[in-house]
């Protein structure tokens, strides 16, 4: 049966909802590895220059021109490599790892999310590419099943943790060889493994990011950091040298109120979350709330959002839809 739609009621305060960001930047121009401008930032400024909305956009190039200055220039974005986690619970990488000869090699930038093939070997891959994919059921034993369709990483997710429990997932060598045997030969599939893509270095998720044409490219291997140059972004190498760009601290005008969800769907699903929660953004967004702001849950201790309160409607009714407060 196919869940219900989700309808949202949002209360009276919500459309202030969210984070004002104001920043200013300063240029060193002194030139200096990636992570040496890191911690140069970090000690006399607040961080690496963090670059989420066009008026930061515009404040970053009004620093540039200040100087005169139009070379490439270290900004905070990069990727980390070694954040590999299964989808399942979360899980870290761990020690077991059977990656295939010369992988990850993350071609073009661009690849975050993880294949095993025919012969049980992994390698990284772009998430939004189409490819078949294995959930797996948390039974005693364990039980493994490939779907042919191509989707893409996150699609195939959806769907494993809504009919399954996740993606497929293989801590050891005992797993890994289960899930091996139901691949037909000749083929791949999506496991569970992925790892963060690129964030800015105060731990934020970028909304956008303006590449130069053909970047990210990752070209010469291990372009793991980000230079800006003339309003554009390109990936290289951590241990160049360039001069940089550092961000003060962060004024936050912080507001936050209460939402009313009516679903019968697990709310506290991540994926439902995210719709929800950009469902929400839209709205503010089409009644004015700042570019540079943005919106985000207050999560519990345990990670969940919602509370679930049954009325005493769904009592007498035997109803299956909760009305869900946050």
């Amino acid at each position: 049966m196919e869940p219900g739609p989700i309808q949202l009621l949002i209360l009276a305060g919500l459309l202030s909802l969210g984070l004002a960001v104001e920043r200013s930047y300063s240029l060193i121009e002194q030139n200096k590895t990636w992570q040496e401008a890191q911690d140069y930032c970090r000690i006399h400024y607040n961080d690496l220059a963090t670059i989420n909305s066009a008026e930061d956009t515009i404040q970053l190039q009004k620093e540039a021109d200040a100087h005169r200055f139009s070379s490439a220039a270290w900004v905070g974005l990069y990727t980390d490599m070694d954040t590999w986690r299964w989808s399942y619970n979360n899980m870290s990488l761990g020690n077991f790892r059977n990656w295939k000869s010369n992988q990850p090699d993350n071609t073009m930038g661009r690849e975050g999310c993880v294949t095993m093939a025919y012969d049980g070997l992994w390698a990284d891959m772009v998430c939004i590419g189409g490819k078949p994919y294995i959930c797996f059921k948390d039974t005693q034993p364990e039980r493994y099943i490939f779907f042919t369709n191509s989707t893409s990483w996150y699609m195939a997710q959806s769907f494993c943790r809504q009919y399954y429990t996740d993606l497929a997932y293989a801590p050891d060598d005992v797993s890994n060889l289960a899930i091996k045997s139901i691949i037909p030969g000749g083929n791949i599939g999506w496991i569970g493994l992925s790892r963060d893509s690129w964030k800015w270095s105060d731990q934020t998720t970028p909304s956008t990011i303006p590449w130069m044409s053909g970047q990210p490219n990752n070209l010469l291997k291990n372009e793991n950091c980000v230079f800006i140059e003339n309003g554009k972004m390109a990936d290289n190498r951590c241990t160049d040298l360039f001069p940089f760009f550092c961000q003060s601290r962060i004024k936050r005008n912080r507001l936050i109120t209460r939402v009313e969800v009516t679903s019968n769907q697990n709310l506290n699903d991540p994926a439902v979350n995210e719709l929800i929660l950009d469902t929400i953004e839209k709205k503010l967004r089409e009644r004015g709330l700042q570019e540079n702001s943005t919106v985000a849950w207050r999560k519990k201790p345990d990670g969940t959002v919602f509370n679930r309160e049954r009325t005493s409607n769904d009592y007498n009714n035997n109803s299956n839809d909760y009305n869900v407060k946050c």
